[in-house]
């Protein structure tokens, strides 16, 4: 009965999460003009393929794109009498802003569709402040589960005893967010939501120059954004144990001992209506557990011990 509650709280979680919109999306900015004068195209189309968000460029050629959730996209843009011009691996990351540009061609060059895969720029100059993003293909490939442990591997950061120290300040000057929403404790510090790895889109952690709306937070911020649902129908199942050898035992496998650690995960997204994909869901469950407190140590063996001030006193165990 537990563990269906649990499923419950997090199916209406997500689903909430999902009929609302994101409390921190990305936006996206840029330019459309001719590919051989480069002359501004006012009035030129720019959408985000997959979804209903999309722009058209003003009289400079500028166009806005706001509210975006975080994620990869592509993008298209179009203009009468030029060809349909995409640009895909387009990140847009919460509360930040992502430049992309266009270059449409004419119908007279004769040429099909055009398709440009965007590169991460080496220096981003809407960041004025140490902002590290962690985005799911990146979490996919830590060896680590939980957000604070993923933090832990930046600069500046030191985890110690459950809780988290940024440039030497205080557990409880650290500020947690997931979707927009203060969950760390104001008189202990850490955390009081536990997140679900597989539902995590990417992980934000900010060092100092953000704007007062972050109130508390003097050390640092942590922002989670939860995942959306996807294009097509999507399972997903994360399974990490250490139950192959009964507990307290002393007997190693694979190298380790068993402490009865597991850690279960299932993920399931995908369009409402199969013919419909602008109303999706995204659906999270968790399952950890410990089999037991207890640990195995090997015992020490003390051999030879004497009292120095009487040689001829020793003890063999």
């Amino acid at each position: 009965m537990k563990k269906l509650l649990i499923v419950l709280a997090a199916f209406l979680y997500t689903s909430f999460a999902t009929a609302m919109p994101m409390f921190a999306g990305g936006k996206i900015v840029g330019k459309v003009v001719d590919s051989d004068t480069k002359e501004a195209l006012p009035g030129a189309s720019v959408v985000v393929v997959g979804t209903t968000k999309g722009a058209v460029t003003n009289a400079e050629g500028d166009f806005f794109i706001l509210n975006v959730d975080p994620g990869n996209y592509t993008l298209k843009a179009s203009f009468v009498g030029y060809n349909e011009t995409f640009q895909s691996n387009i990140r847009v990351s919460a509360n930040l802003t992502t430049e992309v540009s266009f270059e449409l061609r004419s119908f007279s060059l004769t040429t099909g569709t055009v398709e440009i895969i965007a590169t991460r720029p080496l220096i981003d100059r809407n960041i004025t402040n140490q902002n590290s993003i962690i985005d799911k293909e990146a979490l996919r490939n830590l060896p680590i589960r939980d957000v604070q442990s993923v933090v832990a591997t930046q600069s500046g950061v030191v985890r110690q005893s459950g809780n988290l120290y940024v440039r030497g300040s205080r557990a409880d000057a650290v500020g947690i967010y997931v979707d927009g929403v203060k969950v760390s404790d104001p008189m202990l510090g850490g955390s009081n939501s536990s997140d679900i790895s597989s539902a995590i889109e990417e992980i934000q952690f900010q060092a100092g120059g953000y704007t007062a709306e972050f109130g508390g937070s003097n050390a640092g911020i942590i922002s989670t954004t939860s995942r959306s649902g996807d294009e097509a129908y999507k399972v997903s199942f994360d399974l990490l144990t250490d139950n192959f050898v009964s507990k307290n035992s002393d007997r190693k496998f694979l190298g380790g001992y068993s402490y009865g650690y597991s850690n279960y995960e299932a993920t399931i997204s995908g369009p409402i209506l199969p013919t419909e994909q602008r109303f999706r869901f995204f659906i999270a469950g968790k399952n950890e557990f410990t089999r037991t407190p207890d640990r195995y140590w090997t015992g020490l063996r003390l051999e030879n011990i004497f009292d120095p001030r009487n040689s001829s006193d020793t003890i063999n165990i």
